[in-house]
């Protein structure tokens, strides 16, 4: 519950600074805000030789379960985004931990929580899961683990509604 506290005091308190300018933000955040954003993020390259050396490294993956069932790196932890506070206690303070999504936005969230909660030694995978599947090859990848399940149907209501589920789809 503080760790929910602490994250939510963090998403408001741009906003009750601008209500009430005689309000600081916080040393800590101000520290972190100032920090170049590239500092906290590895690319595929950097990865595969920090993983080459024999240093450890903690794979965390932040997509939804449903995304983690269907590939994801040998050893990574799912986490998914909207449960990353409640799971701190499973994150390592020590060595290099890399968090990860499909294409690199979600974990830069996280990443960003992360180091504002004392986390110092959290990166995030430049590119996401996309890059690492790209960009590696066969000789020089983790494995890879492929769940052969197939995600659930989704509902989309009756059949005359396709033309309202494809434009809430965005299609």
């Amino acid at each position: 519950m503080k760790k929910t506290l602490i994250l939510l005091s963090l998403i408001l308190l741009p906003v009750s600074v601008f209500a009430q300018p005689t309000q600081k933000i916080p040393h800590e955040v101000m520290n972190f805000l100032h920090n170049d954003p590239g500092t906290h993020k590895i690319s595929v390259g950097e990865l595969l030789k920090h993983l080459a050396s024999g240093e450890k490294a903690t794979l965390i993956d932040v997509r939804t379960a449903q995304e983690y069932a269907i590939i994801h790196p040998s050893g990574a932890i799912s986490i998914p985004f909207d449960q990353l506070v409640e799971n701190l206690d499973i994150i390592p303070h020590d060595g290099l931990v890399v968090v990860y999504c499909h294409s690199g936005r979600r974990a830069e969230g996280a990443t960003t929580v992360l180091h504002i909660l004392g986390f110092d030694n959290v990166v995030n995978l430049n590119g996401g899961l996309i890059a690492l599947v790209t960009g590696i090859t066969s000789k020089s990848a983790p494995p890879l683990e492929k769940t052969h399940k197939q995600a659930a149907p989704v509902d989309q209501g009756p059949a005359d509604d396709d033309e309202d589920a494809e434009q809430d789809m965005g299609c």
